[in-house]
């Protein structure tokens, strides 16, 4: 049984929100023994239940359709304590930039490829530069080294997005960047984003979605206006699982009921 909740803030508010905590999972697992059993098992079980739990299953991630206000991060700490080792930003465009849709159907720009603009808060500490620099400004972005052999791009070519509308807008690529860590945690789920995908389109065609990566300031500027299906904001947090304790399980969960609380609230 998975720890995760999914949290809607529906209604008459002025905004609605989704934030999904997908957390540690063998917490519940856990608690699913029963007490004596789980004061048997102590600590050597609940070591062996993260040695043996997916990775997925010990992230926590808030999720939401709106920017998140960095005056709540200490909530999040004050309630996880030590299992805390941080937040960090992740910005990421739901759907995919495509320059030709035919009867609703997506086939990319002129190279059959469709884009995913997203923006990291610590760009230079996930990723190291392997050509080029990071980008630093509107109109900069960059891509992985997967991604530039796959399509064999590279540091000053031009990507287009919209031609021939209102919202036509050009980047340029600075720089051909290596994730730091690929097997790090905080990696899942972007698949996409950092070796590119293909999808199928029909039966005989095949696009390549791909991420490019741009900073937080110039992504706010320039693509937040041309999202047709808008922006999912992600506050990852690094959980420390060396300072989980068998006998804190209970009150981790309670931590959980009141960061839930909390993000209904506001």
């Amino acid at each position: 049984m998975s720890w995760s909740l999914i949290l809607r803030r529906m209604g008459r508010s002025r905004r609605d929100m989704l934030m999904l905590l997908a957390a540690l999972s063998l917490v519940t697992g856990f608690f699913a023994l029963g007490p004596l059993y789980l004061r048997a098992l102590g600590e050597s079980g609940l070591k062996y239940a993260i040695d043996h739990a997916r990775p997925r299953d010990l992230t926590l991630t808030l999720t939401s359709d709106s920017p998140f206000d960095l005056a709540d991060r200490p909530v999040i700490a004050a309630e996880l304590g030590d299992i805390s080792g941080g937040v960090e930003s992740l910005t990421v465009m739901q759907g995919v930039v495509c320059n030709n849709i035919f009867n609703g159907l997506c086939f990319g720009d002129e190279n059959f490829r469709a884009y995913i603009p997203v923006a990291y808060e610590r760009l230079s500490e996930r990723f190291t530069i392997i050509d080029g620099v990071f980008p630093a400004a509107d109109g900069e972005t960059a891509v992985t080294g997967a991604i530039a052999q796959e399509m064999e791009i590279g540091v000053g070519d031009v990507i287009e997005f919209y031609p021939d509308t209102p919202q036509r807008m050009t980047v340029t690529i600075v720089g051909i960047l290596e994730p730091i860590m690929p097997d790090d945690r905080f990696w899942i789920g972007q698949q996409a984003i950092l070796y590119g995908q293909l999808v199928d389109v029909t039966e005989n065609f095949q696009r390549f979605d791909m991420g490019i990566i741009f900073t937080e300031a110039a992504y706010t500027a320039q693509i937040i206006p041309i999202a047709p299906s808008g922006t999912r904001y992600d506050w990852y947090v690094e959980t420390n699982l060396e300072a989980l304790r068998a006998a804190g399980l209970s009150d981790l969960t309670t931590s959980f009921d009141n960061i839930e609380r909390y993000f209904r609230r506001i």
